[in-house]
């Protein structure tokens, strides 16, 4: 049996593809983000080898519970950008299922499987912290997948959820969460909205108008409070929107919607009551009633991010109530 301990993601997720010519994943892990599966999948696609599927199971969730927008990350995953290959399933087993176990098969048939340590997140498969992983039956493996499936449910039977998983939601008030929490301006220097950046990025010849990113001033960008550069992290919004994004531009001055640049401007707009692609002005945002969005951490691959207007003491006393 031999032990690898280095280039996870590329030897466990990637190679069974190039290789072996894999077709299909399927995954027992203890726990897992959305994050980790929109950069896996879009690296798959990259391969152009064709529809890899992916079933997931996510071991841990009737024990731990699953954060609410990691929840609504899995539901996007599956109904939304990867309706064709990524399926995810909720462990109700009241033993919980702390394995990792990784199985791939090609036209249904088990070709390797690997047994480890590593998480099916980001953090799991990065050079951050050491993980190992063994190479063990393929046929043991798919068993094994079968085996824990029998006690799962889909992410989308929302009926089933209620009442057999705990969904928490760590910043359910806008104040007191006790998360780490950061705040970042929608305008320039002068405070002003840009002409051809941020919200107005796509504001130019060739470029969908609804291109859009959000800026990170330079005091915040060596902070730690988002990952880095090239990482995913799921984005979900106080009015119940979620999307993929990344870190990117020079230094790391920007926050962009992943599948597309567009997202973030559609967004934007919808919230502000503009049309799709309209110039984005100050007196919008003043209308509005705010020009920042407070981005609350749950952890390294899950945000909060709250655009909605301040609210009076008495509106905030209501809601405490």
């Amino acid at each position: 049996m031999k032990l690898l301990t280095n280039k996870l993601y590329k030897k466990v997720l990637i190679d069974p593809i190039v290789l072996s010519g894999a077709d299909e994943l399927r995954i027992v892990s203890g726990f897992a983000s959305p994050a980790m599966a929109s950069k896996h999948i879009n690296d798959i696609n990259d391969l152009g080898k064709g529809i890899i599927t992916i079933k997931l199971i996510y071991g841990m969730s009737f024990l731990n519970g699953i954060e609410l927008a990691t929840h609504k990350g899995f539901i996007e995953a599956q109904v939304g950008r990867f309706k064709n290959c990524f399926s995810c399933f909720y462990s109700i087993d009241m033993v919980p299922v702390h394995a990792k176990v990784y199985t791939w098969l090609k036209s249904g048939i088990p070709l390797v499987s690997y047994l480890g340590s590593a998480n099916y997140t980001q953090t799991g498969f990065s050079c951050y912290q050491q993980e190992a992983v063994a190479e063990v039956d393929p046929n043991e493996g798919r068993y094994f997948f079968d085996f824990v499936k029998k006690n799962c449910i889909n992410c989308t039977e929302e009926y089933l959820i209620k009442e057999k998983i705990t969904l928490f939601q760590s910043n359910k008030k806008r104040t007191g969460s006790g998360l780490e929490e950061i705040t970042l301006s929608l305008l320039q220097k002068g405070g002003i909205v840009g002409e051809r950046s941020g919200l107005n990025w796509g504001q130019r010849e060739g470029r969908d108008p609804n291109q859009a990113y959000i800026p990170i001033e330079n005091k915040n960008r060596e902070t730690g409070f988002f990952p880095k550069r090239g990482e995913y992290f799921t984005v979900h919004t106080d009015d119940e929107f979620t999307f993929i994004a990344v870190i990117a531009q020079d230094n790391g001055k920007a926050i962009h919607s992943v599948e597309s640049n567009a997202i973030i401007g559609k967004y934007f707009r919808r919230r502000l009551g503009l049309k799709d692609g309209q110039f984005v002005r100050v007196k919008d945002l003043e209308t509005y009633g705010t020009s920042s969005v407070k981005f609350s951490k749950i952890d390294d691959e899950t945000y909060i991010m709250d655009f909605s207007p301040p609210i009076d003491l008495e509106e905030r006393e209501k809601e405490t109530v």
